[in-house]
């Protein structure tokens, strides 16, 4: 009897053992394939995401935020596995608690048999070596099972901390995107008072060179004005030379009053000498009232030729007068007017801050030729970097804003992600933490694999 109770107890506890064994190698198994199907999932959903990202850029034209996605995506990942072990862990401590109970229920087993069967010692000697040797295997077995458990432990331990410092540098990452979205709206801001003020500036610009324009009208038909004032005045300086010319002949006949005196004086003293006094009387009085005849026509010649050219002269010089009076006053009328009008819509104190306020803003048109080439080329260069149907037209400069805004945010954030992930790394540039990553991975797979 006692024997047969020996047998059972000991089949019984064979049972246990090889079921608690397999259980632990079915475990191990799921354990791996539980890993990679989580894995195949991940990827999955990574492409599933990716798909997703492209659909959400085509329909709104920005790109969803990928690295909080696949930090949280990992965080899920990372939870679920670590839920995943401590439940295994648990089941395993539940089946070591049963073996430990079922090893001291065979000692006991055991002494209460060699207590009762003493003599049958020598038989049972045998099968409970037997049964030792199967239990120091199992006892391998089993601390083979705990170092792989610690193994797992210090992997949950690392994930843990892992996920602290994720979650740490999570808050730091919203912390800085507040600030920076602070940031970029400021600079929206800033940029649309300038644009405002700019458009300000070209439409007093505009009005500017229209007033121009109006004042070069202005000072043409004034020049023609002063071209045929000029004309006038030219033809009064020739006429004025003409009398100039009669006054030269005038003064011609006066030098030759004294030449015909002079011969007079001659044939007086030639007709004393040669001619008898009776002819000399005669001819005296003759030529007396011949000279005396002429001189009246020389002098009643002289005041008809004069007193005309004296009121031509008088009338001349009034006209001259009249016209370049009128010319300063034109003159004179059109600058202060145009002044006048240059100070009241610049707003300016006098002519002298109105013409540096002119050459301020014809700097300013310049450089704002110059600023609208640069946009240009700028607003061309993002049609081509963007997808086909972003834009139907030239994008204005709002657009052009928010998409340099964007782009600098998602570079930002790549940049700050990758020295962090640098940092963690110990590593000197992106490339050589991806050469890291690559290699931890690779460990990684071949570890499970084996």
């Amino acid at each position: 009897m006692c024997e047969s109770n020996i047998e059972r107890n000991i089949e019984r506890i064979r049972k246990t053992l090889n079921r608690l064994g397999g259980s632990l190698i079915e475990e191990d198994f799921a354990d791996i394939e539980n890993s990679r199907v989580f894995e195949e999932e991940k990827k999955v959903q990574i492409k599933e995401e990716d798909l997703y990202g492209k659909s959400f850029y085509q329909k709104t034209g920005k790109y969803p935020e990928n690295e909080m996605w696949e930090m949280k995506k990992m965080l899920d990942f990372e939870r679920k596995r670590s839920e995943f072990l401590e439940e295994k862990v648990k089941a395993k401590d539940e089946s070591l608690k049963d073996m430990i109970i079922l090893q001291h229920e065979l000692e006991a087993t055991i002494e209460m048999l060699k207590q009762r069967n003493a003599p049958q010692t020598t038989n049972c000697d045998k099968r409970i070596g037997i049964l030792e040797r199967e239990i120091e295997i199992f006892k391998e077995k089993i601390k083979e099972r705990d170092q792989k458990l610690k193994g797992k432990d210090d992997e949950i331990t690392q994930i843990l901390a892992e996920k602290s410092e994720l979650n740490f540098k999570l808050n730091i990452f919203f912390k800085e995107n507040s600030e920076l979205k602070c940031q970029i709206k400021s600079h929206q801001t800033k940029y649309e008072e300038l644009e405002k003020i700019l458009n300000g500036k070209i439409s007093d610009i505009k009005l500017l060179q229209g007033n121009l324009e109006d004042a070069k009208k202005r000072y043409l038909n004034e020049i023609e004005i002063s071209n045929e004032l000029r004309n006038e005045i030219s033809t009064m300086t020739i006429s004025l030379n003409d009398i100039s010319k009669t006054r030269e002949h005038d003064s011609i006949l006066a030098e030759l009053d004294p030449q015909l005196k002079w011969k007079n004086s001659e044939d007086k003293i030639f007709m004393n000498e040669s001619t008898k006094p009776a002819i000399e009387s005669y001819s005296s009085t003759n030529k007396a009232e011949n000279i005396d005849e002429d001189k009246e026509n020389t002098l009643e010649m002289r005041c008809k030729i004069q007193i005309p050219e004296l009121d031509e002269i008088s009338k001349l010089k009034e006209k001259m007068n009249q016209l370049s009076s009128k010319f300063e006053e034109i003159n004179s009328k059109n600058k202060n007017q145009d002044n006048d009008d240059l100070i009241r819509i610049l707003g300016a104190v006098d002519f002298k801050d109105a013409k540096d306020k002119i050459a301020k803003f014809v700097k300013l048109d310049e450089k704002y030729s110059s600023l609208k080439k640069t946009f240009k080329k700028i607003a061309n260069l993002i049609v081509q970097c963007s997808p086909e149907g972003s834009f139907y037209s030239i994008p204005s400069p709002h657009q052009v804003w928010k998409w340099i805004t964007r782009l600098l945010e998602e570079y930002m954030s790549l940049k700050k992600g990758s020295e962090k992930i640098c940092n963690c790394l110990e590593a000197k540039s992106f490339s050589q933490a991806l050469q890291i990553i690559e290699k931890s991975i690779e460990k990684f797979n071949n570890k499970h694999h084996i």
